[in-house]
C-alpha cells in the first residue's frame, strides 16, 4: 500500500489527528473512528489498526 503525500500526526491543539496534502494548498485533517482507539505498546496510537475515521477540516493551510 503506498502513502498519501506527506501525511502525519499533528501536534498541540490538534493532538490525535492527521494531515494529508490533497493539492499545493490544501489539506484534509482526519481522526480515528472508532472505540477503543487502537493503541501501540508505548502508547501512542497505532494508526496502522484505524479502520475507521472522521473528516474534520479541509482547510487551505496558507491561508
Amino acid at each position: 500500500m503506498s502513502k498519501p503525500e506527506r501525511c502525519h500526526e499533528l501536534k498541540g491543539d490538534r493532538q490525535g489527528q492527521l494531515a494529508m496534502d490533497i493539492g499545493e494548498r490544501w489539506r484534509l485533517l482526519f481522526r480515528p473512528n472508532q472505540q477503543p482507539l487502537p493503541r501501540k505498546p508505548d502508547g501512542g496510537l497505532d494508526w496502522h489498526a484505524v479502520t475507521a475515521i472522521i473528516i474534520t477540516e479541509i482547510s487551505d493551510h496558507y491561508d
